[in-house]
């Protein structure tokens, strides 16, 4: 079985959430895990743009995909603003933004 052809910007993002929040959960138990893990996580975040957009539905982007591309860009900023690294200036899980819009 292969990937939905609709979205691959939906695997990078759940793929990068994920690791955010092992990053999370490493951060004071294994330092040099967690590093792996905020790697992976801006990785997989940072190639979500690069798929959104390509599919429209009556002439629109998807909620979902303007939706990421807002939250990865509000990250983005942040950590430029804050001085830190990218996974530590994403501020709410990304998995339960994710539960609560679905």
């Amino acid at each position: 079985m292969g990937l939905n052809s609709w979205s691959h910007a939906l695997y990078y993002y759940i793929a990068g959430a994920a690791n955010v929040e092992l990053y999370r959960i490493a951060k004071t138990q294994d330092p040099k895990k967690a590093e792996q893990y905020a790697a992976k996580a801006s990785e997989y975040m940072h190639m979500v743009p690069a798929h959104t957009g390509k599919k429209k539905f009556m002439g629109r982007q998807l909620p979902f995909d303007v939706f990421v591309n807002r939250k990865i860009t509000k990250w983005d900023h942040r950590a430029k603003i804050w001085d830190c690294s990218w996974v530590d200036a994403v501020g709410v899980s990304p998995i339960l933004e994710m539960v609560s819009t679905w």
